[in-house]
């Protein structure tokens, strides 16, 4: 092995996790045996780690493999093969774990933009764009839902860690919108343990901790974002409305 790749070996080292399995017992990553099956089956065993992964995309997205198809569900790799769509946590989450299935060294990237996810009724969430990558984290081969290669995006390294607190961010922030809040702040508190300094987590805890009524919690919440992000405005713009609420 070239010196260079013991070195992008490493360093992924430092981003993997064994198991994400939170305290409500779902690890995104994980795939069921029909799964790895499917994979093994349908990319070629030999060829460079770049071929091979190029290979693993199509069969992912073209028709006559998975066809994978996006919609603004999240679900886990497992529950992403088996409706064969999701978002972008979802294809992400799914390409990462199929890959190192085939022991190719994927890892997740995570977009540098931040989006406002949309707004209900007086509260703003926002988004995050996740993506897979292969190599050098300077030089990502990026594989995105909906594109194979994003050379010009910008993209960050995340841990594994990091990776499973944006799901359960999400999966809170759709309970959410379901009116399902208990639960919902159940998995915002699962993703604040997971990743501490993530700014956009502690804004969706905000968001629904004051949708329970707890206005302290989230002022806390939406404080604690900016401190991490002073440029985050859907935390500024929550801490706002929260302000010009109280009595």
């Amino acid at each position: 092995m070239r010196a260079s790749g013991v070195l992008i070996l490493l360093w992924l080292a430092g981003l993997v996790s064994p198991s994400l399995a939170s305290a409500g017992g779902t690890d995104p990553l994980a795939l069921t045996p029909e799964a790895r099956f499917w994979f093994r089956q349908r990319v070629p065993a030999k060829g460079d780690a770049e071929q091979r992964l190029r290979a693993l995309a199509a069969v992912m997205t073209l028709p006559g493999g998975l066809d994978l198809r996006e919609d603004r569900r999240t679900r886990t790799a497992s529950e992403t093969f088996e409706a064969q769509r999701g978002n972008c946590v979802g294809f992400a989450f799914l390409f990462v774990a199929a890959a190192r299935e085939l022991g190719l060294p994927a890892y997740f990237v995570l977009s540098e933009t931040v989006e406002e996810r949309g707004r209900r009724d007086d509260l703003v969430v926002e988004d995050l764009h996740l993506a897979a990558a292969y190599g050098p984290p300077d030089r990502p081969m990026v594989f995105d839902l909906g594109t194979e290669d994003r050379p010009g995006a910008s993209f960050r390294p995340i841990s594994d860690l990091t990776a499973s607190a944006i799901f359960y961010s999400n999966r809170g922030v759709e309970l959410l919108q379901a009116k399902n809040e208990e639960r919902a702040l159940e998995l915002l508190e699962i993703a604040v343990e997971q990743a501490p300094n993530l700014p956009l987590i502690w804004t969706n805890l905000g968001v629904i901790r004051r949708r329970l009524g707890d206005t302290a919690g989230a002022d806390a919440a939406f404080r604690q974002a900016i401190l991490l992000a002073p440029d985050s405005l859907a935390a500024w713009k929550n801490l706002a409305l929260l302000l010009d609420a109280s009595p």
